[in-house]
């Protein structure tokens, strides 16, 4: 790595950056936005280089631009983020590196996809990141905003599989049992080969879930896609950590019959219960 680049730090003018376990926190300092990404030591090298800019682009996506030889380079920060977790990226040539990969993807007409999160766009861990056709990956988060109360979906990408769950609340009793207001009665597990099959599912859920179901709509018919309505109500961590648990028990567990529950309250912090008991 050039010199001039390798000037490194945990907290500049842009940016302040923690590690909590196996996540790291890269907050910004312009809108107090925290983004979180899968611990991986090529990545925490690379995002605490202080001449890596962090800048959105025009549609709010944030990007991280350096200068290099009078060429200004920008990437997406999950491009990164998903490049060096599949290990496509390497300290000394990462410039070169992620401009291939964005390369790659571009000529593939493939993006990254975020499974859950789409509107966000602030998990970026491993579990959270799959490389996809743009085509699939539109029609995946138009169905994904269609699930409401009393449904809530998460999937997990797991050995190049996709891991789907659906629940369904039968009762609004008891909401500090779980993380979204309601008491999971029952849960539909899936494991998908591919995207479309991923797609496919997700649209079969979407349809099975608003039958007899009276969803919010606003006049024009669309769906709403806030806090209150959809699968979002609770905490970004909350998320993760679902994930992460669904990624990485076994596949028999996950596919089992035994009831599977969401995790626990306590995986919040009494202000982020809050946020959630009171979107409800």
């Amino acid at each position: 790595m050039n010199t001039k680049h390798n000037r490194q730090s945990n907290d500049n003018d842009y940016r302040f950056i923690t590690v909590e376990g196996d996540l790291i926190l890269y907050k910004l300092k312009s809108d107090n936005i925290t983004h979180y990404l899968s611990f991986d030591p090529v990545l925490l090298d690379l995002l605490k280089l202080d001449s890596l800019i962090p800048e959105y682009n025009s549609n709010g996506r944030l990007r991280l631009s350096i200068t290099h030889k009078r060429v200004v380079h920008r990437w997406f920060i999950y491009d990164v983020a998903f490049a060096c977790y599949e290990g496509l990226v390497h300290a000394n040539s990462f410039i070169a590196d992620l401009d291939s990969f964005r390369e790659y993807k571009h000529d593939n007409g493939m993006t990254i996809d975020h499974l859950m999160d789409d509107d966000e766009c602030c998990n970026h861990t491993r579990w959270n990141l799959s490389l996809m056709d743009m085509r699939m990956n539109q029609s995946k988060s138009n169905i994904m905003r269609r699930f409401t109360f009393p449904y809530v979906v998460f999937a997990a990408v797991c050995d190049g599989c996709y891991r789907l769950e659906l629940f369904r609340s039968l009762s609004k009793e008891d909401n500090r049992s779980f993380g979204f207001k309601g008491c999971s009665q029952y849960r539909i597990p899936l494991i998908c080969e591919s995207a479309e099959a991923l797609v496919e599912n997700i649209q079969r859920f979407s349809r099975s879930s608003m039958n007899g179901l009276d969803a919010p709509r606003n006049s024009s018919g669309k769906w709403y896609n806030d806090d209150k309505h959809t699968y979002r109500a609770g905490s970004i961590k909350y998320m993760i950590h679902r994930q992460w648990l669904i990624a990485n028990i076994a596949r028999d567990e996950f596919l089992g019959n035994v009831f599977y529950p969401l995790l626990p309250i306590e995986a919040l912090d009494d202000e982020e219960y809050e946020k959630a008991e009171n979107s409800q």
